[in-house]
């Protein structure tokens, strides 16, 4: 649910752009969602769902969500498939079909074993957008209808504790090499990874990611609590981190003035870890919108 905060709260200042359309994988619809999606597509802020969502989410309470926000705000989501090794054709067929006249977005996730995915797809009357996850290549075959090609990949190196976080990682996203790729955009999971879990236990260390453009490329840099694991109160290590945070991503920094860097600065107390990872997914974004506006990129849909 952060993430959907996080748009939320950037989509009066990342709207108008048109240079971000956040893909959403639904693990609930609940009232609050349903409020929190209509008030982003009221900003104006473009969004796709992927109506085969997490196991608990059926497909037919995601198509119905798509309706429910088209009533007020029509063509402000574009509907979305995954397509896994294991999705089964007549999801594919079903979608096409239902969807054939609007823009949809197709993500195909790893290779499919479903047959001829352009037999499958070519009941699309409007090209419809092409994401494919880079772990996916070179296997995934080119569209024969597109609107555009996005490459997706998962840049957060994850690692299996918290205290394992070295200061600093690569970041691997195509932001400085789409276009030179073939690609007509890129995307990735933020500085969270392409990673879910339902719930969780006590945290041995506290670490803070925030993404970074340096000489170098493009990294996540760690910010991880150094108190005993064992003894250390989780408001001590989240503080411990922050401090780390804060004396770095100074604001005065380029690439560190985003509204996200400014939540952390904010005075708080320990918030829970929901919250650090909302405005951590904030800054990225910004960092990323303010990367291609500042390199005159024009969206392509």
């Amino acid at each position: 649910m952060n993430e959907v905060f996080a748009i939320k709260e950037l989509a009066p200042g990342i709207a108008s752009t048109g240079l971000v359309v956040p893909i959403f994988q639904l693990i609930a619809i609940d009232t609050d969602f349903i409020n929190r999606a209509k008030g982003i597509a009221k900003l104006g802020q473009r969004f796709c769902l992927l109506v085969n969502a997490y196991q608990a989410v059926s497909i037919g309470s995601a198509e119905a969500l798509i309706e429910r926000i088209d009533a007020d705000y029509p063509g402000i989501v574009l509907p979305g498939i995954e397509i896994k090794a294991d999705t089964p054709a007549v999801e594919v067929v079903n979608f096409t079909a239902k969807y054939s006249a609007r823009r949809c977005v197709i993500v195909h996730r790893d290779g499919w074993i479903g047959g001829n995915i352009h037999a499958h797809l070519a009941g699309f009357s409007v090209a419809p957008v092409h994401i494919y996850m880079a772990s996916a290549l070179p296997g995934a075959p080119a569209p024969i209808l597109s609107a555009g090609k996005v490459i997706l990949t998962d840049g957060f190196v994850r690692q299996l504790t918290n205290g394992a976080y070295p200061a600093r990682s690569y970041f691997n996203n195509y932001a400085t090499s789409y276009s030179g790729a073939g690609y007509n955009g890129f995307g990735d999971f933020g500085p969270v990874g392409d990673f879910y879990r339902v719930g969780g236990g006590q945290a041995s260390h506290v670490a803070l990611h925030l993404t970074q453009f340096i000489q170098e490329g493009l990294v996540c840099n760690h910010f991880v609590s150094s108190g005993t694991p064992i003894t250390s109160h989780i408001h001590v290590k989240y503080d411990d981190a922050l401090k780390q945070l804060r004396a770095y991503a100074l604001p005065s920094i380029s690439g560190f003035s985003t509204r996200g860097v400014a939540d952390y600065h904010q005075p708080h107390s320990y918030p829970g870890l929901g919250m650090p990872k909302r405005w951590s997914i904030k800054h990225h974004t910004e960092l990323m919108v303010d990367f291609l506006v500042a390199q005159k990129v024009v969206p392509f849909i």
